[in-house]
């Protein structure tokens, strides 16, 4: 006879399984979020404000010159027209709205927030050159001066901005989504 037919299996089968308690291996420790988006954020949030703060004393301003003082603005209007200065603060909005909403979201651990405020300050840049070359004069020569020397300080300015606004994602455990 061969050994297999004599082997016999006996016992009983079950039919619920059988719930073991394991804890896990090593210990569980808690890690805090980093809090410089917070202060990022809230910086960010700080410096376009007074972008917004600006724009409102440079309209209040105009008006008020225009209205009270007509021969400043004639002279300052041979120089340059009061609706171009209007113009260039009002297109300064553009990226202090972002950059406040940007920082907003930084302040809630969003990265979406990281990007806006990068983009915001990329725009800044542009309209910077624009404005340069908008406010420098009205011949081609001293528009180009104006332009290029916003466009040149501006990459230093935005650069270093750049880095301080991504200083969240140097951080060990930023805590952003």
């Amino acid at each position: 006879m061969s050994g297999v037919d004599e082997d016999v299996f006996s016992g009983s089968v079950s039919q619920q399984p059988v719930m073991v308690n394991t804890q896990p291996t090593g210990t569980m420790m808690y890690v805090q979020r980093s809090e410089s988006p917070k202060i990022i954020g809230i910086m960010v949030m700080c410096y376009y404000g007074f972008t917004l703060v600006s724009f409102v004393f440079t309209v209040v301003g105009a008006s008020l010159l225009a209205a009270f003082e007509p021969e400043i603005t004639e002279e300052i209007g041979n120089e340059l027209p009061i609706l171009l200065l209007l113009l260039s603060s009002l297109l300064s909005l553009i990226p202090a709205v972002i950059g406040i909403l940007g920082g907003y979201k930084m302040y809630n651990y969003e990265l979406k927030g990281l990007w806006m405020v990068l983009g915001s300050i990329a725009l800044g840049w542009v309209l910077g050159i624009l404005n340069g070359a908008l406010t420098s004069g009205y011949d081609a020569e001293s528009a180009a001066m104006g332009a290029a020397f916003n466009g040149i300080c501006g990459i230093f300015c935005a650069s270093i901005c750049g880095l301080i606004v991504c200083i969240p994602l140097f951080t060990g455990d930023h805590g952003m989504e």
